[in-house]
């Protein structure tokens, strides 16, 4: 039985990192907004708030997604495993992007962190 909790317990607190992950980079985005881009075009502008808002939903959905399967692994649900490696593959190959991307940026090693 204590194996069985352990690897819930780990993708619960999987989804619990990327869904803080994902409210903190929401959190920030005025902040990197209103911070030295007023030399881009609004085309580019708009592109960079659209990619990096919805990076940070994805997260915070990915994130409740992982919760919500951990509790439905522990009843036993068919469909929450197939759901889960989906969420924790987006969340991984998001880390992946996240560091070929920006390789000195830590963060990109936390994202990446939470889809492992």
């Amino acid at each position: 039985m204590e194996k069985e909790h352990k690897p819930l317990a780990a993708l619960r607190l999987s989804g619990i990192y990327s869904l803080s992950t994902g409210i903190a980079h929401l959190a920030v985005s005025p902040f990197i907004l209103f911070s030295g881009f007023e030399k881009l075009s609004f085309e580019n502008l708009s592109i960079f708030v659209y990619v990096y808002l919805v990076c940070g939903l994805a997260l915070i959905l990915c994130g409740r997604l992982l919760m919500i399967c951990a509790a439905a692994l522990k009843n036993n649900n068919p469909w929450a495993r197939s759901a889960a490696f989906s969420a924790a593959g987006f969340v991984f190959l998001a880390g992946l992007g996240a560091l070929a991307g920006m390789p000195f940026n830590p963060i990109s090693y936390l994202i990446l962190l939470g889809g492992v």
